[in-house]
Order: C-alpha cells, then sequence, then structure tokens
C-alpha cells in the first residue's frame, strides 16, 4: 500500500478536522458510547497549536486518507501520538497499521512511544497493543491518584511502546 506523510497544510485543516471527527464519531458510536461529540474541534485545535506537536496528511493516490498529530519531549526522544485517524470507509485496509510504520520510520530518534485510548474503545485497544505492539501500563479511572479535573468519570489506558534500535 503506498501511502504518504506529508505536513499538515493550512490549507487542509477544515477536512483534516472534520474527517477526524467523523471517524471519532462513528469509532464511539460503534462501541456503544453515546457523545454528543466524541472529539470536540477544541481538543484537535489545542494539539494542533502546541509548539512542540507535528501534524501530518496521510496520503493514497493524491486524497487525504487519514491524519496524525503527534508531539514531542524536549530532547525527541519522546513521542507521543495525540491522534490518529483513518477516514470513515477506508478502515479495515490496514492504512492504520501502514501509517503506524510510517510514523515510526520517520522518526528514528524516538526510543519511547505514548498515547491513551478511552476504556472502551476495544478497536483501538486492539490496533495498538495488537497491531502496533504497545503495552498498557495505566488505568485511568474516578480512583486514579492522578485523576485529571477535565477527564473526570471518564475510564481510559495509558499505553507505552519502546523502540530498541
Amino acid at each position: 500500500m503506498q501511502l504518504q506523510l506529508e505536513e499538515l497544510e493550512e490549507i487542509d485543516v477544515s477536512a483534516f478536522v472534520a474527517d477526524m471527527q467523523q471517524a471519532f464519531q462513528v469509532g464511539a458510536e460503534l462501541e456503544g458510547d453515546s457523545y454528543e461529540e466524541a472529539l470536540p474541534k477544541a481538543h484537535i485545535m489545542e494539539s494542533l497549536h502546541k509548539k512542540s506537536s507535528k501534524a501530518m496528511k496521510v496520503m493514497k493516490d493524491n486524497q487525504m486518507v487519514g491524519g496524525v498529530i503527534l508531539d514531542f519531549d524536549k530532547q525527541d526522544t519522546v513521542g507521543y501520538l495525540e491522534f490518529l485517524y483513518v477516514k470513515v470507509g477506508m478502515q479495515g485496509q490496514g492504512i492504520g497499521k501502514t501509517i503506524w510504520k510510517l510514523i515510526e520510520a520517520s522518526n528514528p530518534k524516538i526510543t519511547k512511544w505514548e498515547t491513551f485510548t478511552p476504556y472502551s474503545w476495544k478497536r483501538n485497544i486492539h490496533f495498538y497493543i495488537n497491531v502496533c505492539g504497545f503495552q498498557a501500563v495505566e488505568f485511568f479511572h474516578a480512583h486514579h491518584f492522578e485523576n485529571d479535573p477535565e477527564h473526570a468519570g471518564e475510564e481510559y489506558f495509558r499505553f507505552e511502546k519502546y523502540i530498541s534500535r
């Protein structure tokens, strides 16, 4: 499969955000979650505007089929997968797996990756653990000692993946 990661350009932001929101909404509904808005635009925009973040569109045959927002620590050794999406209607074709391989290959200094996903999103959990090789290392819930007020009442996993080169 020929996919390319390309830097997100300002002209693409509107479609990128809309496609990501739709993918997350459909994903939530498939898992039985009933969010009015599974992924608010403000969360995406916050990630896009971090100084250390890198947003990329995923292109196949000159069409945007997905996207990713990454963030990095100051030493560029830890990468944070903020968001990864495959456009609705394109899932199940190995695009997500290929995106992840491209991300790892294009960030060779990263020795550790981290990401989060909701507890109830089994498809994401499968993807991160069984497809990408992450490990679930922390479970956030109402009684977690570091419960973030912004995510009060939510249950989610933190994943890590160490890269040995």
